[in-house]
């Protein structure tokens, strides 16, 4: 479900349990997060839609900040994509049209993949995780290694 939010920035809210009306999860008010996602549509060159698990939102205490601290760790991860592999990172910058939050119990630590097929960032969480993401994870994901 998506649930829209002033500024450019908007959430969708997936997983079994989705409410049936729209809720925020975020307040859009917040100048952290407003700055944060917009730090990632400047260096993506477009808007993105965010993707939370409805888990997550049930699992975590601190959730603003989580999201707020790993949409900062990924506008930093594609600072440090583009320093050592530009044009790979461009390339799939092209191609990014969604940041997905996910719920991932079998994994004891945060870990990121692009998508190519959907063009969508997929930050992979354990329960009860404490962050969503390294720099160089997302770095990784965006522009691997050939």
């Amino acid at each position: 479900m998506s649930v829209p939010l002033p500024y450019g920035f908007s959430a969708t809210v997936t997983g079994e349990s989705a409410p049936a009306q729209p809720f925020m999860v975020v307040t859009p008010e917040d100048a952290r997060l407003v700055m944060a996602s917009s730090a990632i549509a400047s260096r993506v060159g477009h808007d993105i839609t965010y993707d939370i698990d409805q888990v997550i939102l049930k699992d975590t205490t601190n959730l603003h900040d989580l999201v707020s601290t790993a949409l900062e760790t990924v506008a930093r991860g594609i600072d440090e994509a583009r320093a050592y592999a530009p044009e790979a990172t461009g390339r799939t910058c092209l191609m990014w049209t969604a940041l997905k939050i996910e719920l991932d119990e079998k994994t004891r630590e945060a870990y990121a993949f692009f998508d190519e097929r959907t063009g969508t960032l997929v930050l992979r969480v354990p329960t009860r995780a404490t962050s969503f993401a390294t720099e160089r994870g997302v770095a990784l994901a965006l522009a691997p290694p050939t």
